[in-house]
């Protein structure tokens, strides 16, 4: 928990907020509907949704009776400047490695993903050796 509290504790920090806005200008209004933080974390939750949906489901999260369009978000996140993530990366990376509990390879933890899909041709046999599903129930050979 003490990544989401670092992070937390960065991003509503308002020296974060001077570094990674694009103008002096930008988040000035204390009665905006959204201010920097809440854009961070709208964009680390990320949207699965549509676009909208994902701002009204914030609005409605934090208890706001507000609503914010699609295309001020998009504005509001213009404002924003890639390095404002960049900078959150680089804490978490640092957090991540900071454990020496792991065995290392040139100082770096490695992990290995198979990603790969592996598909059983649909013959006979294998329908007998595996089995196989049939409207959602699996048939016994």
């Amino acid at each position: 928990m003490d990544i989401i509290d670092s992070t937390r504790n960065r991003v509503t920090d308002i020296m974060y907020m001077i570094r990674h806005r694009k103008k002096a200008t930008y988040f000035t209004r204390s009665t905006a509907k959204m201010q920097f933080a809440d854009g961070i974390y709208i964009m680390l939750k990320g949207i699965r949704r549509t676009l909208q949906i994902e701002i009204d489901s914030w609005f409605e999260g934090v208890g706001q009776e507000v609503s914010m369009t699609k295309q001020s978000f998009s504005e509001l996140r213009q404002k924003i400047s890639p390095t404002a993530f960049i900078e959150l990366n680089d804490v978490f990376v640092n957090w991540f490695y900071e454990d020496e509990a792991f065995k290392k390879y040139h100082g770096y933890r490695l992990f290995g993903v198979d990603g790969s899909i592996t598909e059983i041709p649909n013959t006979e046999c294998n329908r007998e050796h595996f089995g196989y599903y049939h409207n959602q129930t699996m048939l016994p050979c």
